[in-house]
């Protein structure tokens, strides 16, 4: 009874004992050993999908040539950034020790009839706006409870009317980004012991 459960038998071109194959004990035990590998991995795959304890993520980058214009507002885009103390990791805003400056640049592609390439040209900057975080600079509700969680006074923000453009890549006609600078207070910060 247990032979007729081996998949591994060799194939007899006439029949023996009026069977095709010729089956052994030791086929039909390796056969109920590979079905219960994998009746167990596929009960325990069901099972963390039915209880979803140990999700895995898949993650797949798509390359966009040249992303259409994109409009940051406190809604489409809550960004918040800041200084954090090396030793308690805490955010912080103290002027005295440094300045942050953003500035929004527009880069185009402009066609030179003399050398027949595509030079980059660059606006001139365009300095954002920069104020400690509010409320008001958390527009998305998807979104706000995890800022709202945060000392968010002790952040920095955009201004919250703000609509910020950002498009395409480097290499597209029309590039634009936004650069954040921190500027320190070298000596200051020495004093007080920062690095």
């Amino acid at each position: 009874m247990i032979k007729k459960l081996d998949i591994f038998g060799s194939q007899i071109l006439l029949r023996f004992k009026g069977e095709h194959t010729y089956n052994t004990r030791f086929g039909s035990l390796f056969t109920l050993l590979i079905f219960s590998v994998i009746g167990f991995r596929l009960f325990f795959i069901v099972k963390d999908i039915i209880l979803r304890n140990s999700p895995q993520v898949i993650l797949s980058d798509r390359q966009v040539d040249d992303p259409a214009l994109f409009e940051m507002t406190n809604y489409t885009f809550p960004m918040a950034f800041a200084m954090q103390d090396c030793k308690t990791f805490n955010a912080y805003i103290d002027e005295s020790l440094y300045v942050i400056n953003a500035f929004q640049q527009i880069k185009r592609l402009v066609f030179n009839q003399t050398t027949n390439v595509y030079d980059s040209v660059w606006d001139t900057p365009i300095q954002l706006n920069i104020q400690p975080c509010s409320t008001l600079n958390f527009g998305n509700p998807a979104t706000q409870h995890y800022y709202l969680k945060l000392k968010y006074q002790n952040y920095y923000c955009f201004d919250p009317s703000a609509v910020l453009q950002m498009q395409g890549d480097s290499n597209s006609e029309v590039y634009s980004q936004k650069e954040v600078y921190c500027l320190k207070l070298l000596k200051k910060m020495q004093t007080l012991g920062y690095d």
